[in-house]
């Protein structure tokens, strides 16, 4: 959804909020949005890749509704202790909404210094044990 916040349309603003407070854009809201970009003329022509979609069981049977049907996936196997830590890490900038990781992609500035503190942008509740990988 960051991609949508660079188009002059009316779904930026709105995911924008969820966004910026690090809330999921809600499954119609996203869908919508997933809709319209595929039906633009550059993703029928060069094609297109979803990232993080669909995060819902909703999400995904409206693919099937709208017969958005990928002819590949790519899957990425990763540990726990990893995706915890790029959770951890993330930051955003409230006044830039740049996004950061404490670690991997540290923000600009003397020492990090910056005259506002940056947001985390993680809920506790998805470091629970299963989160990531369900337990088996």
């Amino acid at each position: 959804m960051r991609g949508v916040l660079i188009l002059s349309c009316p779904a930026p603003r709105q995911v924008a909020d969820y966004v910026s407070s690090g809330r999921l854009v809600p499954d119609e809201l996203a869908i919508d949005i997933v809709k319209q970009t595929l039906d633009t003329e550059e993703c029928k022509t060069k094609g297109w890749l979803l990232d993080n979609f669909p995060r819902t069981a909703d999400q995904a049977m409206a693919m099937l509704d709208l017969r958005i049907i990928p002819s590949k996936y790519i899957h990425i196997e990763v540990p726990d202790h990893v995706l915890e830590e790029r959770c951890i890490g993330r930051l955003t900038d409230p006044i830039t909404g740049h996004i950061y990781h404490s670690k991997f992609n540290p923000p600009p500035g003397l020492h990090n210094f910056h005259l506002y503190p940056l947001q985390t942008r993680i809920d506790p509740k998805i470091l629970s044990p299963g989160n990531f990988h369900p337990e088996p």
